[in-house]
């Protein structure tokens, strides 16, 4: 049998190693959009199901699992469980106030979930004390629990963030009008809508307060009723 000359493996080697390369080439630019849209899709997924978590929350209780201090506020109103992100250059605070600050969305995760205390300290009972809220024990929500107040998923503080480890924003009618007025998307002239409202600043992790709802920063959120 005849050898063949070297050269030829050599080219055949040079040529695999060539194709290899290529390859791994074309499918790294492909990683970092593949991510994203994964992750669009999980807040997507997580969005979802907190409303219809507190939807199903009301159809059994008759009520949203909110405690009296949210409920004065409100005033038979809308209240919109926030955070303090930026605005686009400086940290806005967007949500109803309550003393001053907004609310972050751990005590309808606490109810949610059948949550009695904060996993970050089981000494802080949250106002689901002794299932006063939720007495049937149902868990309404299925979240994972994660280590950091900075990753997605329900912290130890019990804040529920999304993917890029920003609080969710709920915003939830405690009128007889089941609809709500978020206080980011409702404006002046405009309906009300949904009975329930959740959204995410999105992978920018920014709200400009100045523009459109739709462009800009905000082009990116999402939203649970569209």
């Amino acid at each position: 049998m005849k050898n063949f000359p070297k050269d030829l493996f050599s080219i055949g080697s040079f040529l695999i190693v060539f194709f290899i390369a290529l390859s791994v080439s074309l499918l790294i630019p492909a990683t970092p959009h593949v991510g994203r849209v994964a992750m669009r899709n999980k807040a997507k997924i997580e969005i979802s199901a907190l409303e219809q978590a507190i939807k199903s929350y009301h159809e059994v209780y008759g009520r949203i699992p909110v405690s009296a201090s949210v409920l004065q506020t409100a005033n038979s109103g809308s209240f919109t469980y926030g955070a303090v992100i930026p605005n686009p250059k400086s940290p806005s605070p967007i949500g109803t106030l309550m003393r001053g600050q907004v609310v972050l969305n751990s005590e309808l995760i606490a109810v949610l979930m059948d949550l009695t205390n904060y996993p970050g300290n089981p000494g802080q009972s949250t106002i689901n004390t002794n299932h006063c809220l939720n007495h049937q024990h149902t868990k309404f929500l299925n979240a994972n629990f994660v280590a950091e107040t900075s990753s997605g998923g329900v912290g130890p503080d019990l804040v529920y963030r999304d993917p890029w480890g920003t609080p969710y924003f709920i915003t939830v009618n405690l009128g007889d009008t089941n609809q709500c007025q978020d206080e980011f998307y409702f404006r002046p002239g405009l309906p009300a809508i949904a009975q329930v409202m959740v959204w995410s600043a999105g992978p920018d992790m920014k709200i400009n307060t100045s523009a459109p709802r739709g462009e800009a920063e905000n082009k990116d959120n999402i939203v649970s009723w569209r």
